[in-house]
């Protein structure tokens, strides 16, 4: 019995013991759950506190700007344009509107007017400001759209110029269309400034294009009148992008006036005033700059002055 007994006893302390195992396996299921859990709740309540954080910054900084007493209108000598009034002044000038900032309601936000702005297109064109009737398309149009269709006070339409995307693509445009007008021999074309009507004894289809461009950029802003209205609505800063090409030469050396002598009749000298016009060679070489990623092509770009 004593063999029996034994044998019970080994068993019955292998099943304690194999008992007291999975208890520790469940024990420890259960605190890694636990943990879990905790780290859980732990990221959640993270998360909760940023969302909380960030509408509560967004509140109160609504609420600050949204504040602000109301503005106390004063007299002023320089208009502003924003809003009319409907005001009369008095005295000298009398019968002229009087132009004043809207007074700010306490609901309201200020917003100050920038102190700077920018003069886009004009010494480095973008197609998207001259594309005429057809409305606006995109700030940057694909490489596949053509979007511009004039460049005034020379290009207003089909009959006077191509459509256009780039500045190569618009100066290599022009000097087709003027090609093409010199070999029809349209003599009904005028030229720029009032010089003779005579296509082949004037500018040559680059020297052309090029007195486009000049009048383009020589009118796109009046630098007195303008500026000064700039200056008046509290512009203190004006940027102007650029193109890389640039020329030292002067685009009114396209044109000069030259005093001839010539033999009349009964064989005496007289002056006689003409023009000269810059040859097409030297228009490229003074007023263009090849592209050095399309050289082979060929292509080039309208120098800036």
């Amino acid at each position: 019995m004593a063999a029996y007994d034994s044998i019970d006893v080994e068993d019955r302390d292998r099943r304690v013991l194999s008992s007291n195992g999975d208890d520790d396996d469940l024990n420890g299921q259960r605190h890694g759950r636990r943990s879990l859990f905790k780290i859980q709740c732990s990221f959640s309540s993270l998360i909760a506190a940023i969302l909380i954080s960030l509408v509560l910054g967004d509140w109160i900084r609504m609420k600050l700007l949204s504040v602000t007493p109301p503005v106390q209108e004063e007299p002023s000598t320089s208009p502003s344009p924003l809003v009319d009034t409907g005001a009369k002044t008095t005295g000298a000038d009398d019968g002229a509107s009087t132009f004043t900032t809207k007074q700010s309601k306490p609901t309201e936000t200020n917003l100050k007017l920038p102190t700077g702005v920018n003069l886009g297109s004009w010494l480095s064109l973008e197609d998207w400001f001259y594309v005429g009737q057809n409305g606006a398309v995109e700030v940057a149009s694909p490489d596949d759209a053509i979007a511009a269709s004039c460049l005034p006070p020379l290009h207003l339409d089909e009959s006077t110029g191509p459509r256009w995307n780039s500045e190569t693509d618009l100066l290599n445009g022009l000097v087709e269309h003027y090609q093409q007008e010199l070999e029809r021999g349209d003599e009904g074309q005028d030229t720029l400034g009032g010089y003779p009507n005579k296509q082949k004894e004037g500018l040559q289809p680059w020297g052309r294009a090029i007195q486009t461009f000049h009048a383009f950029r020589s009118s796109y802003i009046d630098f007195d009148e303008e500026l000064l209205a700039l200056k008046e609505l509290g512009i203190k800063y004006v940027r102007v992008p650029v193109s890389w090409c640039w020329t030292e030469h002067d685009p009114s050396e396209l044109v000069e006036k030259v005093t001839t002598v010539k033999v009349d009749d009964d064989g005496d000298e007289v002056e006689v005033d003409g023009w000269s016009y810059m040859e097409d060679d030297e228009v490229k070489e003074k007023f263009t700059c090849m592209d050095p990623f399309y050289e082979e092509e060929g292509v080039r770009w309208p120098a800036s002055k």
